[in-house]
């Protein structure tokens, strides 16, 4: 992305194309400044799709940034986007604080609720993010601001840039899996332990997020995640049992793609193990829908412990009720494991792995990132 510094910059024209094949998106927008002099501002965000990422339409956005967010930020470039908004990096000028801007189309958003403390109605996402108590795996609120077109959600920036492709600026766990053509047994524990215990704290809260996917988890390179994009979310009063109908989310599991009414509860949980299946071996369990309703998954040719497929029977179990809870899934064996054997009784090949990155963690492929050193059990 190419941002040509201008005078007086009052509008900001903002071009986003998605491709599946790399290409030089760079736009050319002329706009007026009140100066009355024309001037034109380069600026180019490219989602590069690659699969399973669907192809998104070209969209053209106009529109005057609010005062305030100008006079604080200074924006810098495209992390994502979705149906209902995209996301840029910025900085906060006041401490050059590295910050994530979701940009919230007003004319788009579904579900509204009204905020006490703001005494204004406010999108569903904001309203339950600034009631999240602080977490190291969940994305952190800073403010929000707002103008006749969007809702401006300021949050941490977090993750690492994992795509080799300059025009993808996704920090998302996608990316990081397809980087590493999926991960041995210890690295997909150690990150998915930190999204199970996420998925804790917010139960707790009675907040269920409803859209567990690759996606929706970014990381750095430490390996440290923190789960993102709460338009989905729903908040539920402790004690209470609710249930929801229609396809909501991603990952969909049995009874939502049968039409039943399911419990985000259940439902948490079988996105859990599509995830999970998916950074072990970078496939998805399920080759389709009727897969996903009539025949279990399918472990690929390669060595695994027993404790791995134990728990993957358990989170894609068919029977949304004999699905354990999210804290029941935080305290399997697998994921608390120390050591661990293949089902062959050989030493478990993710310990191997360990082992051999370890000593090559000199050595790293990515300029700068090392995988091995940053391996935990």
């Amino acid at each position: 992305m190419k941002i040509l510094q201008t005078t007086s910059i009052s509008t900001l024209i903002i071009e986003i194309e998605y491709a599946k094949n790399t290409a030089d998106n760079a736009v050319n927008a002329p706009y007026y400044s009140p100066d009355g002099l024309s001037k034109t501002l380069h600026l180019s965000i490219s989602v590069i799709s690659s699969s399973p990422r669907k192809k998104r339409r070209q969209h053209r956005h106009v529109y005057s940034l609010p005062p305030e967010l100008k006079i604080r930020y200074k924006v810098l470039q495209e992390l994502g986007s979705g149906g209902f908004g995209f996301v840029v990096s910025a900085i906060r000028l006041s401490d050059n604080r590295k910050v994530a801007i979701k940009f919230i189309y007003k004319n788009k958003i579904r579900r509204w609720n009204y905020d006490e403390e703001l005494s204004m109605d406010v999108p569903m996402e904001i309203f339950v993010l600034r009631r999240v108590d602080p977490h190291e795996n969940i994305v952190q609120f800073v403010e929000m601001m707002e103008d006749t077109n969007f809702f401006y959600l300021v949050m941490e920036y977090h993750g690492a840039q994992w795509s080799s492709n300059n025009n993808n600026t996704s920090c998302d766990l996608f990316e990081c899996m397809e980087q590493y053509s999926g991960f041995p047994e210890s690295q997909a524990r150690y990150i998915f332990r930190q999204i199970v215990a996420a998925l804790c704290h917010l139960d707790a809260l009675g907040i269920y997020h409803r859209d567990i996917k690759l996606e929706n988890v970014t990381i750095n390179e430490h390996f440290m995640v923190k789960l993102v994009d709460f338009g989905t979310a729903v908040m539920i009063p402790k004690g209470e049992s609710i249930t929801f109908a229609g396809l909501v989310g991603t990952y969909f599991p049995p009874e939502m793609i049968q039409g039943r009414e399911w419990n985000p509860c259940h439902s948490q949980v079988w996105s859990l193990g599509i995830l999970l299946y998916r950074l072990l071996f970078c496939i998805p369990p399920f080759a389709n829908k009727n897969d996903i309703c009539m025949h279990p998954y399918r472990m690929p040719p390669r060595e695994y412990s027993y404790e791995l497929s134990d728990l993957l029977d358990k989170l894609l179990e068919k029977v949304p009720e004999n699905r354990p809870s999210v804290w029941d899934v935080l305290n399997h064996p697998w994921v608390n494991k120390t050591s661990a054997y293949t089902r062959f009784g050989s030493w478990d090949f993710s310990t191997i792995e360990y082992i051999v990155l370890s000593l090559c963690a000199a050595w790293s492929p990515l300029g700068g990132r090392n995988f091995g050193a940053n391996v935990v059990r």
